[in-house]
């Protein structure tokens, strides 16, 4: 496990087995300091594509329609 400190404006492309699972546990203090991972998803071929749920925080966005597997 490796730790990285990132600062405001930076950008951190992991592999989600491999970074997001693997990190270390922590409890929320809301105090403007912790850390939350937002989540984006890249792909090359859209076909294969899974749909997802959009999580509360992105409601405003338009939902995902049909879709193909």
């Amino acid at each position: 496990m490796r730790d990285v400190a990132l600062a405001p404006g930076d950008i951190l492309i992991l592999d989600n087995y491999r970074g997001v699972h693997g990190r270390r546990p922590f409890e929320a203090k809301y105090d403007g300091r912790d850390r939350w991972l937002k989540r984006v998803s890249v792909t090359r071929d859209l076909r294969r594509q899974r749909c997802g749920t959009l999580s509360p925080d992105s409601a405003d966005l338009p939902k995902p329609t049909g879709g193909q597997r």
